[in-house]
């Protein structure tokens, strides 16, 4: 589940999990320094639909891809941050990204996705 946390306004560390629901292709973007950096956006949702972004940058926008979509994830560490009135994760230089990961968490994330797919 995406972390009631996520709705603050405080920069935090926390665990999270979700359904990847969308995954852009990477795309380099001018950093301050002058230079560009590798960014992704691949868009995180819960069972009650609600959404976040995660945001990974340089190296780690490679782990994910468009073959992601529909699969849970478990994020350790991730780091929520507001952009332009919008929260969004990234990953700390310590995260973890787990694929379909074996807890009572997801598989209620399983069980909800597979309903949804038969509503369809």
């Amino acid at each position: 589940m995406l972390s009631r946390d996520c709705e603050s306004q405080i920069s935090f560390s926390k665990d999270v999990i979700g359904i990847i629901g969308s995954v852009s292709e990477s795309k380099e973007v001018p950093t301050k320094k002058g230079t560009e950096i590798l960014k992704k956006e691949i868009v995180l949702h819960d069972h009650n639909l609600s959404s976040i972004d995660l945001i990974p940058w340089g190296d780690q926008s490679m782990l994910l891809g468009k073959e992601d979509e529909n699969v849970v994830i478990s994020i350790s560490n991730a780091i929520k941050s507001s952009y332009m009135d919008q929260n969004q994760l990234s990953r700390a230089w310590n995260s973890h990204i787990d694929k379909n990961p074996e807890s009572s968490e997801a598989t209620e994330l399983y069980t909800w996705l597979i309903e949804r797919k038969d509503l369809d």
